[in-house]
């Protein structure tokens, strides 16, 4: 991932059946685990010691998305732990979609 030309992260995806998964590591070395349910569409970002910095809850209606997001850190900036929300947010959707519309053909 970069910033105005400048590197800031790297960004990795690890999907399985059971639970889809992002890896992001910053410039500093510091390690976020991105994650959902199979089912769910929350998700929930923990760093090296596993401990919560962020956590959504996500409800459907016809013509939007609703997103409950709470952010627990002081230690990491809110603008990016939304960030990666979105951008896990929107990775796994593409993906869902993917994999229904590849089930009905």
């Amino acid at each position: 991932m970069s910033h105005n030309g400048k590197t800031i992260g790297t960004l990795k995806v690890r999907f399985s059946w059971l639970k889809p998964k992002m890896h992001y590591t910053d410039i500093h070395g510091n390690e976020f685990k991105i994650q959902t349910g199979l089912l769910s569409h929350g998700i929930v970002i923990k760093d090296e010691r596993e401990s919560e910095l962020l956590k959504s809850k996500s409800s459907y209606f016809k013509i939007r998305t609703e997103h409950h997001v709470t952010i627990n850190t002081d230690q990491y900036p809110s603008l990016l732990m939304m960030l990666l929300f979105q951008v896990a947010f929107e990775y796994f959707e593409v993906m869902r979609e993917s994999a229904s519309s590849s089930g009905a053909s």
